[in-house]
């Protein structure tokens, strides 16, 4: 599970390399990504559906990175590390309450 988490925020902090599309950037669509699974996660009744909230997250954000073509080479800046780090956050906290 770490190794997916490790995983997934390196996807995620990869994504601030494409440029942005259609008035909004990919941080966004990852940052969004994690509020639909946040407002899921708090919706969630049992440890279980968590884990399967988490899991289709990561599946989620990977899939979007191999269809953008995105590497983890990228080194955001402050402003996008601490949106993405924010959402991360929220996420885990709502996550976190059901464990």
């Amino acid at each position: 599970m770490k190794k997916k988490l490790i995983s997934a925020l390196l996807f995620a902090m990869a994504i601030v390399s494409l440029p942005s599309c259609g008035g909004s950037s990919p941080v966004d669509a990852v940052v969004k990504m994690y509020q639909e699974a946040t407002e899921q996660a708090k919706k969630a009744t049992s440890s279980s559906e968590a884990t399967a909230i988490e899991d289709k997250l990561y599946d989620d954000v990977e899939k979007y990175c191999k269809e953008h073509g995105i590497n983890d080479d990228y080194e955001p800046d402050g402003k996008e590390l601490e949106k993405l780090y924010k959402a991360e956050k929220e996420f885990y906290e709502a996550i976190d309450a059901l464990k």
